[in-house]
């Protein structure tokens, strides 16, 4: 959410982040494309993060949403 905001000034509510899930653990994305045997096809891939957006969230929520840190 901080680095979509901060790179690209877009807002996203935290429950949208949930699509970018898989690129924060490459590792597990690698392995479960070997598990499903999806090696030889993955060069024509096209990777979609579906993101509802946070236009409604009021702005005091978005500040606070921006400045909490949590650790996973």
């Amino acid at each position: 959410m901080r680095a979509l905001m901060r790179t690209e000034n877009i807002f996203i509510e935290p429950s949208a982040c949930a699509s970018f899930a898989a690129f924060l653990h490459p590792d597990e994305m690698e392995g479960y494309v070997r598990k499903k045997g999806l090696c030889d096809c993955l060069g024509q891939a096209t990777h979609i993060a579906w993101a509802t957006g946070g236009s409604m969230v009021p702005q005091d929520m978005v500040e606070e949403y921006l400045n909490t840190w949590i650790q996973a």
